[in-house]
Formats: C-alpha cells, structure tokens, sequence
C-alpha cells in the first residue's frame, strides 16, 4: 500500500504548529513571533478581548478558573481579534476540533459582539468559515 503524507511522519500538536503552521502562516503574512499580530495558546475563558488583554497559557495554567486555550488568535491592524486557528497534529482531521474552535469564536463574540474567522489546520489541510451555521469549507 502506498504511504501518504499523513503516514511518513506523525509529529504531535505541538511540533506540527511549529514545523508546519507556523510557516503556512508566516507565508500568509502572519508572524507568529509578533505578539501585536498573533497571539499563541490564548485563554478564551480568561482573556479579556474588549481590552485586547490577552491572556497565555503561561499567564492562567495553574490558577483555579476555567480555561480553554485557542492555539492562535489572529488579530487585525488595531489588535482586534480577527480570527482564531485550532491545529491538530497531522495525522488528525482538522475537522474534529471544530467544536473546539466555535467555543473560543463563541467567547469572543460574548464579549465583543463580533464573529471571528475560524480556522481548522492539520499542517495539510485548512478548513474555514465564518457563518458557523453555514459549515466549514476548504
């Protein structure tokens, strides 16, 4: 049986943000080093989005408050946050972290009253949409 991409190798979450997001984002004009543009492993729960404080993994891991973590949040000229990307390792479908992905959409929108991009990204694959009730679309 022939091997494809998703069989040759098999890095975790982590390692495919690193060695494939990242750069697929970088190529788009997202550096991923520029905290004003993107933002990595964002607390949805504990972020303030109006004030454009946001909160890190780092920052909220070990207090006691609920947490969910957005692996990138993407934002506008202003700081704005304009979009958020779930990553999964590559070996998954981007689609299974979908409900992921509309619960950090759905905490930003609380608080700014704005829909954001959601993006889904195995390394491989990119899904996105905006209208949620509409489905994603490659």
């Amino acid at each position: 049986m022939p091997t494809t991409a998703y069989q040759e190798s098999d890095p975790n979450e982590s390692e495919t943000r690193r060695q494939k997001i990242d750069l697929l984002l970088r190529e788009q004009g997202w550096d991923v080093g520029l905290r004003s543009k993107v933002v990595l492993e964002v607390d949805t729960k504990q972020s303030d989005f109006r004030a454009q404080n946001y909160k890190t993994v780092s920052e909220t891991l070990k207090n006691d408050l609920d947490s969910k973590y957005a692996d990138y949040l993407l934002l506008d000229g202003m700081g704005a946050p304009i979009a958020v990307v779930e990553a999964k390792r590559t070996s998954k479908d981007p689609i299974i972290g979908r409900k992921q992905a509309e619960e950090y959409a759905d905490d930003i929108e609380s608080q700014t009253g704005k829909n954001v991009f959601i993006f889904l990204c195995n390394g491989y694959e990119i899904w996105f949409w905006i209208e949620r009730a509409m489905g994603p679309g490659r």
